[in-house]
């Protein structure tokens, strides 16, 4: 059964510092290997707007982030992924994209296309009800093997 997940750069995410920093963030909990490189973490409202939706909505204020250990050919998680400097950004892009072809996942550019070049569809995916600082990358497909879970 294939599972598709959104693939955005963030670059209204306050991390530390109160500074925005621009990252890439995932949609969901990603299956497969990417999993391990993914960490959920609460970011701050960096608007009286994005509070307010953020207390509407208690998910929100988490985002799906991806750590930089995934470029790296060794992966020993940090205790703390909480640094800026720990997450992948507009930079490592086509990193992240090597990895997910390596790793067999698929990138779903009928989807992509579909919303990017349809001014309606593109706001409602971009801006994910919690302000206007997403941009979609594009849509990710991973076929799971039931076989594999038995």
């Amino acid at each position: 059964m294939p599972e598709t997940s959104i693939f955005s750069l963030q670059s209204d995410i306050i991390l530390e510092k109160q500074q925005y920093v621009p990252v890439l963030s995932i949609s969901q909990e990603p299956t497969g290997p990417l999993r391990k490189y993914c960490k959920l973490v609460h970011v701050r409202a960096n608007s009286e707007f994005q509070q307010q939706q953020q207390q509407k909505n208690s998910t929100s204020s988490c985002k799906w982030l991806i750590s930089k250990q995934l470029c790296r050919d060794n992966f020993c998680a940090p205790s703390n992924w909480n640094h800026s400097t720990d997450w992948m950004g507009p930079d490592e892009i086509t990193d992240l994209f090597s990895y997910l072809v390596d790793h067999r996942y698929e990138i779903d550019h009928s989807m992509t296309k579909l919303i990017t070049r349809n001014p309606e569809l593109r706001s409602n995916a971009s801006s994910g009800g919690g302000g206007g600082g997403k941009k979609l990358i594009c849509f990710v497909r991973r076929s799971v093997d039931v076989n594999q879970c038995i």
